[in-house]
């Protein structure tokens, strides 16, 4: 279940959702971002914690280029 009240959290980490609809997925982004909560899922989470974050974002270069341009501004 996702939880009423995201504020005492910092990080959610979803799962692929497979089983929500697409508009209920966003909703639970939207949600996420407008309580300022970082939100991603578990499979970009692994990835990161594995050390292979870049070349699994490979396929998509603007999600790769967010993510080049964070580490070299320390964000």
């Amino acid at each position: 279940d996702y939880p009423d009240n995201l504020s005492e959290y910092k990080l959610v980490i979803h799962c692929g959702a497979c089983m929500l609809t697409r508009r209920e997925m966003l909703l639970r982004i939207h949600r996420a971002r407008q309580e300022g909560v970082a939100i991603t899922n578990y499979g970009v989470c692994i990835s990161f914690l594995q050390g292979v974050l870049e070349r699994v974002l490979s396929p998509f270069p603007s999600a790769l280029d967010v993510i080049v341009r964070k580490r070299n501004n320390g964000g």
